[in-house]
């Protein structure tokens, strides 16, 4: 019994290190096609895109013990789609001579956020939470504020935390949540939700 619990431990701990390195080879694959379009390197990440498929061929055949990682691993695939998508376009862009490389800088972020956003929303994320994300990320970045580090499941893990501590703490089953800007700084706001008909 033990030698079987350990097995599944093990097998737990192995799926979770090859998501992070899935999610890893996506987000530099991401950063390899941006240098191929921007005209710092010649050739575009060939290699690197098959590894990164095989990878993800690798891990649906993991036997997955947990719901969260069938979840991420869910989300990584719509990431990868998302951004083979774009990919592709641009590829196509480029040889039919309709791809300018300022316009391609210019939309860059606002693109690869959008399609974050629509894999969350493709994997099952609740699409308030996903709403609320992107307005909570489009405020910092508006006040000057580094959002590199910003992922959805650290913002949701902190909103649900928040959420739990107000309806304890009040003793209210529901509670309203939104994005705060005040004097250049923004928060996240939960108080509880006002029930119809209520005094």
């Amino acid at each position: 019994m033990v030698r079987s619990g350990n097995n599944s431990s093990n097998k737990t701990q192995n799926a979770e290190e090859e998501l992070r390195k899935f999610e890893d080879m996506i987000s530099e694959l991401k950063i390899r096609y941006e240098q191929y379009f921007m005209g710092t390197v010649v050739q575009p990440p060939d290699k690197l895109h098959q590894d990164t498929v095989r990878k993800m061929r690798t891990i649906r055949g993991i036997p997955f013990l947990r719901p969260s990682q069938r979840y991420l691993l869910r989300t990584l695939e719509y990431r990868y789609k998302s951004y083979n998508d774009y990919w592709k376009r641009v590829l196509r862009e480029k040889e039919e001579g309709k791809y300018h490389k300022d316009l391609f800088k210019a939309e860059l972020r606002a693109r690869y956020a959008a399609e974050d956003l629509k894999a969350l929303e493709r994997a099952g994320a609740p699409k308030a939470i996903v709403d609320l994300f992107s307005n909570y990320r489009d405020a910092l970045e508006q006040s000057g504020k580094n959002i590199k580090n910003l992922t959805f499941d650290s913002f949701q893990k902190i909103l649900m935390k928040r959420a739990q501590s107000v309806k304890e703490q009040l003793g209210v089953k529901k509670v309203s949540m939104a994005v705060v800007v005040k004097n250049g700084k923004v928060t996240l706001q939960v108080k509880p939700k006002q029930e119809q008909g209520s005094e």
